[in-house]
């Protein structure tokens, strides 16, 4: 792998790739159901609905299982996490 650099390019170190690649959507919904959530029945297509016992807002997760995580979907998730946090 190839990444640019102020100097030209240079290569990735196996450990920098692997980081660098985005989860998929089962890693987060499996981190979710980690926390304690629990899907909701409805939702359409590939939305699924999340909630938990001790918050009153619900999560909703967009995209299939094989799809990789955009940026805010991880954010919401570290979000929610954190709020369970503060509730203890």
């Amino acid at each position: 792998m190839l990444k640019k650099s102020t100097k030209g390019l240079a290569y990735y170190t196996l450990k920098e790739y692997i980081l660098s690649m985005p989860r998929k959507i089962r890693q987060l919904l499996s981190d979710y159901q980690r926390a304690g959530f629990t899907l909701e029945k409805g939702g359409k297509g590939s939305h699924r609905k999340l909630s938990h016992p001790k918050l009153d807002k619900k999560a909703t997760l967009s995209g299939k299982l094989g799809h990789d995580a955009k940026t805010y979907q991880e954010r919401d998730l570290a979000d929610f996490l954190k709020q369970l946090k503060e509730q203890e």
